[in-house]
């Protein structure tokens, strides 16, 4: 059951076969040239809506369906203003700032090597670049699977933990072909900060 379709986030509920649990699948959708301040604050606004949402009404509070919906917003809202707050307050090392103001490709090879990030600083480095610099933000994602196989022959969910396989959703492929599957599949994601300027394309 897909739960949200908007310009942000795609949230997809996955019944598990035990009759008792879900599973919630959050996909970033595309974009170009937006805001990445905007862009990740709704995001993180859609995800914890619709999730809390979805716990909420599954719990036993004697409240009705519209009161708990109006404190999961609620409850998102103060989410965002949590996550966000660690995103602006992190500490930015400077040779990553400084990519942003050199166009030298072997000068930025030079600046990033051997640095490390916490997922803090990155998106943090992401918003300093917006309001210093005015750089927009692209993601892109393409999936590539084995020659032949269409992609509705595959159940909803695959999970490999060691030899195991987990799945969920039908299927007429077996486990064996299910792991060659996820073996042989590709996924890239390129996320890009751009700027442009007097009708010139900077990465």
């Amino acid at each position: 059951m897909k739960l949200i379709l908007t310009g942000m986030i795609n949230v997809d509920k996955i019944k598990h076969p035990d009759g008792h649990s879900e599973l919630f699948h959050i996909h970033m959708t595309d974009v170009e040239y937006v805001d990445p301040i905007e862009h990740i604050s709704k995001s993180i606004y859609e995800t914890s809506a619709t999730l809390t949402t979805e716990l909420l009404l599954k719990s036993d509070l004697p409240y009705s369906p519209e009161i708990l919906k109006s404190q999961a917003l609620i409850l998102a809202s103060k989410s965002v203003k949590c996550e966000m707050d660690l995103f602006y307050q992190a500490t930015i090392p400077q040779n990553l700032l400084s990519i942003l103001t050199t166009t030298k490709k072997n000068v930025q090879i030079k600046l990033l090597k051997g640095l490390s990030l916490t997922q803090e600083q990155l998106i943090g480095f992401i918003f300093r670049a917006r309001m210093e610099y005015d750089y927009s933000f692209s993601t892109y994602s393409a999936e590539h699977l084995p020659i032949g196989l269409d992609p509705k022959e595959l159940p909803k969910f695959i999970q490999i933990d060691g030899d195991t396989l987990h799945k969920l959703g039908q299927t007429k492929l077996s486990d064996g072909q299910l792991k060659q599957v996820m073996g042989h599949r590709n996924f890239v994601s390129a996320n890009l900060l751009i700027k442009v300027t007097h009708g010139t394309v900077s990465f």
